[in-house]
């Protein structure tokens, strides 16, 4: 079982990121963790020499001289440090992009039922900050530099009195109780935000991308309802950004009182120093400096560890990413071997099943075996369970109870990537991509002649009228001279695609929905061509398509309560032939 990432491992799973992922860049924030201490401690010590010499009425070139060296090392300092902050940021590009990259694999590669998870999702949209890889790294370096910094400075200000250090470390601990309460308010609103902001990419969607959306607002007038539920998103998002401005106002009054504070006590006991006569203007204006620094450098830190403390969330997101992915990978997985003819069986043992979070089971003990090049037809009443039957074979949910096999195999056993090489499908809410027709069906760059198939589906004569044929863009989303596709045109395309693939199992949930009667008569009159050599699942509520198969499968309330071929079953007297004979008698009206 995989344990969430802790904040004492972070930074080493960071580190071996940055090594995968960005070598460079991590290299180059080594080397830049030195420069600023130095340049901090300088600022500190040089202006007690320029002062003592100045008090001491020195000849003029024994100042100058240690201001050309002050200036020539900042210059130096700052101009490595320019070059090197170059090339960390051209780097950072790069490995960003990489990580992007990683994101988006890892999302198409999850299962269907993790990546359907509410939970998943709002981790993926998180995880998709791939910034905050960047910046906690980022942070991790300044904690480093910072302690080197505090480390330089302690040692000179406990020559003096380690009184100084108690103070500064009183107020440090008060401003870490602080911002530990901060981080909680925090951690609360980021998962508050993320949610709103779903909510807000979808309304975005809908009104600038989605063409079917911008329909249904005009023609039911629905721009008033619409308006308010982008309002609504506004209040919340507003509501959301205000309770955190109060929360950091709130925090940082009390912050800055005790800090005032602290440097009003530390000026009094350097001013008593100075006035016993421990020490000189000169040391008074490096001590003064140091612990102004040292107080800065302290607060730094717990603001770079509160940071650290809510960017990491984001970098948890992308490892429980990480995670997700290799739980499949992990999973034990056998190689389907190519079958010879592309035979087929699948198998059925005992299957029950229930959606995640859910009491009820929308398959009841299913046990049924597919043979190989067998049409059938799946029926019945809408919630009986077809679709789910479907969508446990493209294993999109795994079984609640039982297993599925495949020649044999089970199929949680079986590669993804070689399962789905047997598998094409047309889906009840399919999908078409708005690149062109012959992308939408080879889904390659190949140079393929796929005017056969579009003649098989009926789509030939439409294609002929494109502007550009089987290379015409649908939807304006790329070009301009783009065509809007109707319906049944999209479910013929879908068709086409499914049968262009070569796979031995082909799926068909209501693939004739949105076919006008002719069009649906001729699909199934070519019925045969269309699935030769294919063993067919042929989803339906037209029982048209039960004399164009060699079996029909009717379920009701989540099992199979028929199973025969149309002859057999209208001789039943049963629920199918009821089902048949009604909507007989409704087309004969």
């Amino acid at each position: 079982m995989n344990k969430p990432l802790s904040k004492l491992k972070l930074p080493f799973h960071i580190i071996k990121l940055l090594f995968r992922y960005g070598p460079s860049y991590f290299i180059l924030s080594i080397f830049s963790i030195f420069i600023s201490p130095i340049i901090a401690l300088l600022g500190v010590y040089f202006p007690k020499i320029f002062i003592d010499r100045l008090e001491n009425n020195s000849p003029y070139i024994d100042i100058l001289i240690p201001i050309l060296y002050f200036g020539l090392f900042l210059f130096l300092l700052y101009a490595i440090n320019r070059i090197l902050n170059y090339f960390k940021d051209k780097y950072a590009t790069r490995m960003m992009k990489k990580l992007q990259l990683e994101v988006a694999n890892y999302a198409l590669h999850l299962d269907f039922y993790q990546l359907e998870n509410p939970e998943n999702r709002t981790q993926i949209s998180l995880a998709k900050d791939i910034t905050s890889i960047v910046n906690i790294f980022h942070i991790f370096i300044n904690i480093i530099t910072t302690t080197i910094t505090i480390l330089g400075l302690s040692v000179l200000i406990t020559s003096i009195n380690i009184l100084y250090l108690g103070i500064i470390f009183l107020v440090l601990i008060i401003k870490m109780i602080c911002n530990i309460l901060q981080f909680k308010f925090f951690q609360k609103i980021r998962l508050e935000d993320a949610n709103n902001n779903k909510t807000g990419r979808y309304l975005d969607s809908c009104l600038y991308f989605n063409a079917g959306c911008a329909k249904e607002i005009r023609v039911n007038n629905l721009q008033p309802w619409f308006k308010n539920k982008v309002t609504n998103f506004r209040s919340n998002m507003l509501n959301i950004q205000f309770k955190g401005m109060r929360i950091t106002f709130v925090f940082e009054i009390i912050t800055k009182m005790i800090v005032s504070l602290q440097t009003c006590i530390i000026l009094i006991l350097l001013s008593k120093e100075y006035m016993d006569q421990n020490i000189n203007i000169a040391s008074f204006t490096m001590y003064f400096n140091a612990l102004m620094l040292l107080s800065n450098a302290l607060v730094g830190v717990v603001n770079e560890v509160l940071s650290y403390n809510r960017t990491s969330l984001n970098v948890k997101d992308f490892y429980s990413l990480s995670i997700l992915k290799k739980s499949n990978q992990n999973k034990k997985q056998d190689f389907l071997q190519p079958l010879e003819n592309k035979k087929v069986k699948l198998e059925f043992h005992n299957v029950s099943f229930k959606y995640p979070n859910t009491d009820n089971y929308i398959l009841k003990n299913i046990s049924i075996t597919i043979e190989n090049l067998e049409k059938i037809a799946i029926v019945g009443l809408n919630g009986a369970g077809k679709t789910t039957f479907i969508k446990l074979i493209c294993k999109f949910y795994i079984p609640t109870s039982g297993y599925i096999t495949w020649n044999g195999k089970n199929i949680w056993d079986i590669d993804n990537q070689v399962y789905y090489e047997q598998i094409s499908a047309v889906f009840q809410d399919f999908n078409i991509f708005d690149f062109t027709i012959k992308d939408n069906v080879t889904m390659s760059q190949d140079k393929i002649d796929i005017l056969p198939i579009l003649k098989k589906v009926g789509l030939d004569k439409d294609i002929s009228s494109f502007y550009d044929f089987e290379n015409s863009y649908i939807s304006k989303q790329f070009d301009p001279q783009g065509i809007e596709l109707s319906g049944g045109q999209k479910q013929k395309l879908a068709m086409a695609r499914a049968v262009f693939k070569k796979a031995s199992l082909l799926i068909l949930d209501e693939p004739t929905a949105s076919l006008d009667l002719l069009s649906e008569k001729e699909i199934y009159e070519k019925f045969y061509e269309l699935s030769k050599n294919k063993t067919v699942l042929f989803i339906s509520h037209r029982l048209a398509i039960s004399k164009h198969v060699n079996r029909i499968l009717v379920f009701k309330d989540g099992g199979i309560i028929e199973d025969g071929t149309h002859n057999e079953l209208i001789k039943n007297h049963s629920v199918y032939a009821k089902m048949y004979e009604k909507q007989v008698s409704y087309y004969q009206k």
